[in-house]
């Protein structure tokens, strides 16, 4: 998925277009949530994404899809300390750089790692 060519969710529309991306990667969560509760988590995350510091379509996305996919709330699950740590950073953690772009690297390092523990 290229994150940075999705639309901003900030309306119904782009909700929508978020819900529909959801459905063709995820077929058996969404029927089981179903769309009014997949859109309104949508919304949701998207707010909670921009209050992490993940600005445009492309962090807001990537927040949503990994909400969607480990849990609301990831960001403060043990299991998920790689997001917690980029989204919450220690003090004095001074980094540099777009930290949905590190986010994302941390999420397919994480995911790989744990492909080739199996």
């Amino acid at each position: 998925i290229d994150f940075t060519s999705l639309p901003a969710l900030q309306d119904e529309a782009a909700v929508d277009d978020a819900c529909q991306r959801l459905r063709a990667l995820y077929p058996q969560k969404f029927a089981f949530q179903g769309y009014a509760l997949t859109a309104l988590n949508v919304a949701r995350q998207r707010l909670r994404a921009r209050e992490l510091g993940l600005w445009g379509p492309g962090g807001e996305f990537l927040f949503v899809l990994l909400s969607f996919m480990l849990g609301s709330g990831f960001e403060h699950d043990p299991l998920h300390g790689w997001a917690g740590a980029i989204l919450y950073p220690a003090p004095g953690d001074d980094r540099d750089g777009d930290r949905a772009a590190r986010l994302e690297g941390a999420a397919r390092e994480h995911l790989e790692m744990s492909l080739t523990s199996a």
